[in-house]
């Protein structure tokens, strides 16, 4: 993994860290999370984060 950020899990917590990340740009969209699986790697049960149904990120629990 490129970065690894410890961010509040809700969904206004991981907008406005994208929005930093992208230097201000606006976001929006429903956020959700969807359970990946176990991730052996970083022993993490794994949730992909959508941000308007886009994969953005992976969180180690749901949202």
């Amino acid at each position: 993994m490129a970065q690894v950020a410890r961010i509040e899990a809700t969904p206004a917590a991981i907008l406005a860290h994208f929005c930093e990340l992208l230097e201000g740009a606006r976001i929006s969209g429903e956020v959700t999370a969807e359970r990946a699986g176990y991730d052996q790697r970083n022993g993490w049960d794994t949730f992909t984060v959508l941000v308007g149904g886009v994969p953005c990120c992976y969180a180690d629990g749901p949202i």
